[in-house]
This record gives C-alpha cells, structure tokens and sequence, in this order.
C-alpha cells in the first residue's frame, strides 16, 4: 500500500504526484516459521527511495522511527536481519521469521514525470526455492 506522508491517506490506484513524499508499507505473512527469507521491495524508475539514518530526510524522522520500530520488531516476534537499498528496489532480509504477519515501511519520494512498469513485490526463502510469494505488478504514473 502506498500513502502520502502530509496526509497520511492511502493513494488510490498508482497515480503519484512528482516532487511528494510517500510511505510505502508491505504485509508479509506466512503459516510456517521460515528461515532466510528475502523480501523485494520494486519502486518506479520515476522515484527515488529516502534513507531515513541521512540528515536529508529528519523532516520525518519522528514518524519514520515509530515505523521503523515497529516493523523491527515485527508483529511476529521476527527481527530484520538486514535491509539495502538500491537505486529502484529495496531489501529485506530475515535470518529468522516466525509464523504470522509483519509490516515493513519506507519513504519514496516520485521525481520523474512519466509512466514506469513496475515488477511485483516478492518475498522468498533463499535456500527453499519452491516457497516464495508475489504481489501482481504495478504500472505507475508520475504526474
């Protein structure tokens, strides 16, 4: 789900606004304890993904810490291992998740008018090729 910082309200469909902030939030569940499990987080080509430990984003540290902590910790009792970020994707990474659901969130910020074919969120466990999941793909349009 995706959802515009100032007013916190979800964005219908995929239609963004170039130069606005957004906070993207994913739900990851599983009916099984897991182990090694990685999540692919894509962004349009049009956006830019803001780390929240750089200076450039403290506007919303406050918001982004409570989230941040929340997902740490994830409602499954599950911690992130790891996260990277690059230039059109972000990654999580869990050496251990619990049976249940987590929410993981970021910032993005659209830059670049246009319309951007985006590939689907997957979560999988790296070394059990046959468990995995996807979301369906998006077309995004920055306006």
């Amino acid at each position: 789900s995706i959802y515009n910082v100032d007013t916190d309200a979800e964005v219908p469909g995929a239609a963004l606004v170039s130069g606005k902030t957004y906070r993207a939030r994913v739900r990851v569940s599983s009916s099984h304890d897991r182990t090694f499990l990685a999540l692919r987080v894509p962004v349009p080509s049009g956006a830019e993904i803001l780390d929240a430990a750089f200076v450039t984003t403290a506007a919303y540290t406050e918001s982004d810490q409570k989230e941040r902590e929340a997902s740490k910790s994830a409602g499954n009792g599950s911690w992130i291992s790891h996260q990277t970020i690059l230039d059109n994707e972000i990654q999580y990474f869990w050496d251990t998740f619990n049976k249940g659901e987590t929410t993981v969130s970021f910032l993005f910020r659209a830059v670049r008018k246009g319309v951007y074919p985006t590939p689907p969120v997957q979560a999988e466990c790296m070394y059990e090729a046959e468990i995995f999941g996807r979301s369906a793909g998006l077309i995004y349009t920055v306006e």
